[in-house]
């Protein structure tokens, strides 16, 4: 019997998530795990690499090479805090930015793959479990 299926499911959906949209973002030469940062960059406003570390769970290392990356590519540029100058912001280019129109439509496309064949009420439903499981691990691993 198989006693771990949503974790071994979860993590198959991811895997599966992550190859759709690293294909689909091959023509942008950037990773799925690239356009996450677009995404979030987008979504914030201009933060800082800190805010985007804690909001998508990586290190400040990880980050900082990401975003070397996407600066190279043209799509983030840095922004120094008027307010203390030691630190600074990022914020995409009028490119990142219409990379991020583009990735947005994949995510749509995903997204209608994943729930095709769904009720809403389903989805409602699996939004709120996935959520609550989510926060059942992170809560095990601050005890």
């Amino acid at each position: 019997m198989d006693i771990f299926k949503v974790g071994k499911y979860a993590t198959r959906l991811s895997r599966l998530s992550h190859q759709y949209l690293n294909n689909e973002l091959k023509k942008y030469s950037i990773a799925s795990s690239e356009s996450l940062y677009i995404v979030n960059i987008r979504e914030l406003g201009n933060p800082t690499p800190e805010e985007l570390s804690t909001i998508l769970g990586f290190d400040k290392g990880h980050t900082t090479r990401t975003l070397t990356k996407l600066i190279n590519k043209g799509f983030v540029i840095k922004q120094v805090n008027q307010e203390d100058k030691r630190s600074y912001f990022v914020e995409l280019t009028e490119e990142g930015n219409k990379l991020g129109d583009s990735i947005y439509e994949i995510l749509h496309r995903l997204e209608s793959i994943i729930s095709e064949g769904f009720e809403e009420e389903v989805l409602r439903s699996m939004e709120i479990n996935l959520k609550k499981m989510i926060s059942n691990v992170r809560g095990s691993m601050n005890e």
